[in-house]
Parts: C-alpha cells; structure tokens; sequence
C-alpha cells in the first residue's frame, strides 16, 4: 500500500477463496505514518479547509468577500502531500495583488502553522493572496497562491474623473489616478 495521508492506519488482508486452499485473515493495527520534509506553504481561506493527503491540500471553494471587510486566512506548512509539519520558519511573508490594500505583512510560524486576521481587500474582482517563505537558513518552500473574489460594496461616495484621469476602484482617497498625456492633447484649461 501506498500512504500520502499521515496518521494511524489498520491494514486487514483476507483471503478470498478462488485458491482452493482458505487462509485465514489477518488485521495489522497501529501502523503510524508521519508527514514527509516540509515543502510548501497552503493557505486556507473562509469555508476551505485542509486537505491531507492530497496535491492540492484545500477542501472547499473560499467564501467572497466584501471589499473593505476584514477576514482571516490559516497558513499551514506541509510536505508534498500537504500533511501538516511541525516547523518555525521565519519570516512568511503575506500579501494580496490587490494594489489598493494595506498588505499583512511579515509573520512568524509557530507549530508550522499561521492566522492571519488582516487581510482586507479594497479592490472588487478576482484578488490573489500570496504566502512568501522569507526564511534564508533553509530551504526556501513552494509559495502559496490562493485566488478569491471580492465583491463590491455598497456604493458610498461619488468619483469625479476630469479629462487626462482614469477611475481608480477600491482606491481609498477617492482620487482617480493620473495617466500620462502629452502637454497639448487637453488645449487650455480655463479657471
């Protein structure tokens, strides 16, 4: 048998007849398989859960929420068959694709494991969170990339866009952002 999950197992062979000659079936109780060398980050996002034995290491499709909330994130340290592993590197760094945020920041692991409770996007869309091993004195692990969407919140304020601005979603100052334009392209602006 092969085993990716760790934990205790119970393995019972028994015979099924087509021999002509009957054995006797036999149970092996106890065997303890243990997770492998650390090698990636998995991060577990509302309504996901870890997933031992398996490639992927999450359960679940991660809840959607709303831009401005805050919410929690759990970081797990695994091996290959993302069973957990018990491991202090440090430091993991945490951070969204999304440009408008203030991201997490640096953390330390205790036990392999990480709660994030500041992950607040302000941008609605598709939104990335990212798990960086920081941690030069070992081997660096493959980096955790979960991907979520963040809907929109209700409406709150006005934006105004002036010629030579682009609208900035999610940007917290209210202000467009400014896109280059060669100095004739508006004509005079008067007062």
């Amino acid at each position: 048998a092969i085993l990716f999950t760790s934990g205790t197992w119970t393995f019972t062979a028994s015979d099924t007849g087509s021999g002509g000659t009957s054995y006797l079936p036999d149970t092996s109780a106890g065997v303890v398989t243990v997770a492998g060398p650390p090698t990636k980050l998995v991060s577990i996002l509302p309504n996901q859960a870890l997933y031992p034995g398996t490639l992927g290491g999450v359960s679940g499709t991660a809840s959607q929420p709303t831009a401005g909330s805050v919410f929690s994130a759990t970081l797990y340290v695994t091996d290959a068959y993302s069973n957990p592993v018990s491991t202090g590197r440090n430091p993991i760094f945490v951070q969204t694709s999304d440009p408008n945020d203030v991201d997490p920041g640096a953390f330390s692991l205790v036990g392999g494991q990480l709660i994030v409770n500041t992950i607040s996007p302000y941008t609605a869309g598709l939104v990335s969170l990212i798990s960086t091993d920081n941690d030069a004195s070992a081997p660096a692990l493959t980096q955790a990339i979960s991907t979520f969407t963040v809907q929109a919140a209700p409406a709150s304020q006005i934006q105004l866009v002036l010629p030579g601005e682009t609208a900035a979603p999610g940007n917290l100052a209210g202000r467009p952002r400014l896109r280059p334009l060669d100095r004739g392209s508006l004509g005079q602006l008067s007062q």
